[in-house]
C-alpha cells in the first residue's frame, strides 16, 4: 500500500497464559499517520503473532527484521524469529 509499518515485539509475553511465548505486533500505516491506539482494547489496523509453545520467545529483537520481498509482491517483508523452538536450533516465520 506504500505505507510504512513498524513492529513491536514482546519476547517475554505470556499470551494465553503460555510462558514466554512471546508476541509481535505488526502496526499498518496509512495516510493519516498512527495515533495513540491500545492495541489490547482496539486491534483495527493491526496484526499479532504469538508464539505457540512455552519459552519460544517468538520476536527476540536479535532475529526480527527486514528480509526482502521474499514472496515477490513488490513489498519489503518482514521476518521473526523463535530462538527457542525446534530444541533451541531456531525458526524464522516470515
Amino acid at each position: 500500500d506504500g505505507f510504512d509499518d513498524f513492529a513491536v515485539a514482546a519476547h517475554n509475553a505470556s499470551p494465553g497464559g503460555t510462558t514466554a511465548a512471546g508476541s509481535v505486533a505488526v502496526i499498518y500505516g496509512k495516510a493519516t499517520g498512527w495515533a495513540n491506539q491500545n492495541i489490547d482494547t482496539d486491534p483495527t489496523g493491526t496484526s499479532l503473532v504469538v508464539g505457540a509453545a512455552a519459552s519460544q520467545r517468538i520476536g527476540n529483537n536479535k532475529y526480527m527484521g527486514g528480509i526482502g520481498d521474499i514472496d515477490n509482491d513488490g513489498f519489503a517483508d518482514l521476518g521473526i524469529g523463535a530462538a527457542a523452538t525446534n530444541g533451541g536450533e531456531g525458526a524464522v516465520y516470515a
